[in-house]
């Protein structure tokens, strides 16, 4: 046998190294791909932690108002309706820690918050207590806003701490997932040099990659911005409508009405029906209030049974009274949920801008004080809110 050319050695060595090339970059663009995926969940995980601690501070925030409010008013509803917040305060804080799985120093800060917040429902506790029993009287000197500011600032600022570090994870986690999509497009350039087939390999491998990116960011990045239960955009979400839905109303001369709803009733339905009735209630109600609105309108799950709706293009205040009873009307007929027939009624806060109102918070505050009037004036109603003194509450 004849010995080979120093061309077919050549030809030989340049195929082996082709081969081992081919390889090699095979190996890179799937490590690429696994990194991409893993990143994308990633985000998503931290995402949802941020999520989670938002919600812990809106609770907390939830269970000083309702605290004082009831030292203020004395009304048996807000008792019970702050005995139920430690529980999800509780929950919430589990989630955390699920979500933060190994991680100690995470998992030490929830303990730690979870103390703080035991610490202060104790405190806020006795004074309803004694608020219960000898009368508004003997808690007037201790039921100002600024009593007891420093342990709920401290536990505010705490989580506003742990917001923040997870935020600056998410930051440096979003650079370097950056960094590897330039990595994904380098490697497309060399198996063009190195030829078709590899390029239409790893190609392939690259678009897989790229869509489950894709994918885990839109899943992420729609579980950031809607409820999970019902679909419905969530608060996050109603912030960037309503300060679009301002500009426009500011610019064009129309009229903006947010209207806050809560659903009468519904926890004796989830306590004697069951959760399972309860969220199945919960996304009829989300059906029909999308059923029942305009296109161009907003509707929003803030939690639990309170919903926002936004009329985002209105003539005049008649326009959200009409809007309001429509909606009553239609959450009021009956549900038939797993061989129950279910019957609730809605009380609803209403508040238009522009008017005593500058910005979105100040709107919202605004309807949820007036479902306040209309949950105190006998519910299944509607009130405006008292920025809006030439409409008067109707009652339906």
């Amino acid at each position: 046998m004849a010995a080979f050319s120093s061309v077919e050695r050549t030809i030989g060595w340049g195929f082996m190294a082709s081969l081992f090339g081919m390889l090699a970059l095979a190996l890179v663009a799937y490590s690429v791909s696994k990194e991409e995926i893993e990143s994308a969940d990633w985000v998503a995980s931290t995402e949802e932690i941020i999520g989670t601690l938002e919600e812990i501070q809106r609770a907390a925030l939830d269970t000083e108002s309702t605290a004082r409010a009831y030292l203020i008013s004395g009304d048996p509803e807000l008792l019970n309706e702050y005995a139920n917040l430690k529980p999800l305060i509780s929950e919430r804080i589990a989630e955390f820690r699920k979500l933060t799985g190994d991680n100690l120093t995470q998992q030490q800060r929830a303990d730690d918050l979870l103390a703080a917040v035991h610490l202060r429902f104790v405190s806020m506790t006795r004074l309803m207590e004694r608020r219960r029993v000898e009368g508004f009287n003997s808690v007037a000197g201790e039921a100002g806003i600024g009593k007891g500011r420093e342990q709920m600032n401290a536990i505010k600022a705490d989580i506003r701490e742990m917001v923040a570090e997870q935020e600056r994870i998410l930051k440096l986690r979003k650079k370097t997932r950056d960094k590897s999509v330039h990595v994904v497009w380098a490697t497309i350039a060399v198996m063009v040099v190195l030829g078709a087939s590899m390029l239409t390999w790893i190609f392939y491998q690259t678009l897989v990659a790229v869509r489950q990116r894709q994918h885990a960011e839109e899943r992420a990045n729609h579980l950031a911005h809607h409820d999970a239960l019902t679909g419905l955009p969530n608060r996050r979400l109603l912030q960037d409508r309503l300060a679009q839905a301002m500009t426009a109303a500011t610019r064009h001369g129309h009229l903006l009405a947010i209207m806050y709803l809560d659903l009468d009733g519904f926890k004796t339905i989830n306590d004697s029906l069951g959760h399972d009735i309860g969220d199945e209630l919960l996304k009829e109600v989300a059906q029909r209030l999308l059923s029942t609105l305009r296109q161009e309108d907003t509707a929003v799950r803030l939690g639990g049974d309170e919903f926002v709706v936004g009329l985002m293009r209105l003539n005049q205040p008649a326009d959200a009274e009409a809007a309001a009873r429509k909606l009553i009307d239609a959450l009021g007929k009956p549900y038939h949920l797993a061989g129950h027939d279910v019957v609730v009624t809605t009380s609803i806060g209403i508040s238009v801008f522009p008017g005593n109102v500058k910005t979105s918070d100040e709107l919202l505050k605004h309807a949820d004080a007036a479902l306040y009037k209309a949950k105190t004036a006998g519910k299944n109603r509607y009130c405006f809110s008292a920025d809006k003194a030439d409409v008067a509450e109707a009652v339906v």
